[in-house]
Formats: C-alpha cells, structure tokens, sequence
C-alpha cells in the first residue's frame, strides 16, 4: 500500500466519498433556500430552523425553540409541496426540536437594606446570646445594616 499524497481534485471528485458529501450539503443548502422563499417573511428570517437532513424521501427541519416548531408545523404541507417542487423524491417531512442546552439565567441581585432601628435591635440582642458564634454573627449583621445607614 502506498502513503503517497492523493491529488485534490482525487479527493473531492464525485466518486468520492467527499465528494459525495460535499454534494449532498449542497443540496441540502439548495433546498433550504428554496423553502425559505416560500415561508412568509417572519417565518423565513425571524425563525431560528434549518434543514436537519434529507435521507431516505425524508427531510427533516431542526428547530431550536417549540413554540417555533408548532408554528413550522402548521406549514408543513406547504413546506413539503414546495420541497417536491425541488427534489420530487421527498415523501415525507419532519420538524424536530433541536435542543441547545440549558442557557444559563442571569443571577438578579435583590438589594436588600436593612434600617437602623432592626440594626439596633440585632446589636442589642446580640448582647444577651451566649453561642459567641451566634454573637459574632449577629455582630457583624449589625454592622451591615448601620454601613448602609451612612
């Protein structure tokens, strides 16, 4: 067996399995675009969808967000009408939810203030607890509350 460099245009002939790939995605890509013109406009530009995949007469749509997909869902005869305008072989069409990950909320941070007179009563109750810990606690929470005061 030879390691020697196989030419470029070898590699992505259409005989080859790259080849073959690089067809099928552009494909792909031409039927996305096709079915885009047909979408109303805020459903075409707005909407966060692609076309998943077309194999075996089926073509499948990805959709990032549920409510989006009901609505695709409502199209979905039309969307498969004009996809056989394109590629007739397609019998069936899909719409799937395509999950992105839990997007991670921004922590609120609820300022909340304490008034002089309930950093009073800390301070003297904190007089009279003999856990030091509880003391030492109750101290510092005191202080917080007159720091805001200034």
């Amino acid at each position: 067996m030879s390691n020697k460099p196989k030419l470029i245009s070898k590699i992505f002939s259409a005989a080859s399995n790259l080849g073959q790939l690089n067809h099928h995605i552009n494909r792909i890509r031409e039927l996305e675009k096709s079915l885009r013109l047909h979408l109303p406009t805020h459903m075409a530009e707005d909407y966060d969808w692609s076309v998943g995949n077309f194999r075996d007469q089926h073509l499948t749509l990805f959709v990032t967000n549920p409510g989006e997909a009901s609505k695709l869902r409502f199209q979905q005869q039309m969307l498969l009408e004009k996809a056989r305008l394109k590629f007739p072989q397609i019998e069936t069409i899909s719409i799937k939810v395509v999950y992105q990950g839990k997007v991670p909320e921004e922590r609120v941070k609820i300022g909340r203030k304490l008034s002089s007179e309930a950093a009073a009563g800390i301070a003297e109750f904190a007089e009279h607890v003999d856990d030091q810990a509880l003391k030492i606690a109750l101290k510092r929470l005191s202080q917080h509350g007159q720091d805001k005061k200034q």
